[in-house]
């Protein structure tokens, strides 16, 4: 399996997610990082408010991308998945169904901007990923967690590495 550098696709991602990017953009100040991983958290420790949401990343290899030559070869190619949860408050004063709407609207506005700017050519640049790109992958990206008045959304994505190796 090929060295992906995964910490630097994590910090490109935060970069994106935090307003970095070419096109596509997610506005600076619309989401930031979770302060916790405890999905049972309340909205509190999440750090939650009604304008900002908040999300967390995790990065994983898969393995060896099936279309890596299988000769002798300095190309190699690995899968990796990109998993981003976002958090969005539910948690509102008058819990009006209207408001609540509202909250829900706001998450899968935010769910777009994420996937739009992941996808878009160019905004993952610099981390060595094949078009500079990460492609959503189709899931059951909502869960609503009554209790902690919190909305999460999980959105994962594939991409493929590309090495080029040092043949000598």
């Amino acid at each position: 399996m090929a060295a992906v550098d995964i910490d630097a696709v994590e910090a490109r991602v935060r970069a994106v997610l935090e307003g970095a990017g070419s096109v596509r953009t997610v506005t600076s100040g619309r989401l930031k990082p979770a302060k916790t991983g405890d999905l049972g958290a309340a909205a509190q420790k999440l750090g939650l408010s009604a304008t900002v949401d908040r999300y967390q990343i995790r990065v994983r290899i898969l393995g060896d991308n099936p279309a890596t030559p299988t000769r002798p070869c300095n190309l190699h190619l690995t899968d990796i998945e990109v998993e981003v949860r976002i958090f969005t408050s539910l948690d509102h004063p008058q819990r009006r169904i209207a408001a609540r709407m509202s909250r829900h609207s706001r998450a899968q506005e935010t769910a777009n901007l994420v996937k739009q700017a992941l996808e878009w050519p160019g905004n993952m640049t610099g981390v060595g990923l094949s078009s500079d790109v990460l492609l959503q992958q189709p899931g059951p990206p909502v869960n609503e967690l009554p209790e902690a008045k919190v909305l999460e959304q999980r959105l994962v994505f594939h991409g493929v590495a590309v090495e080029t190796l040092a043949v000598s």
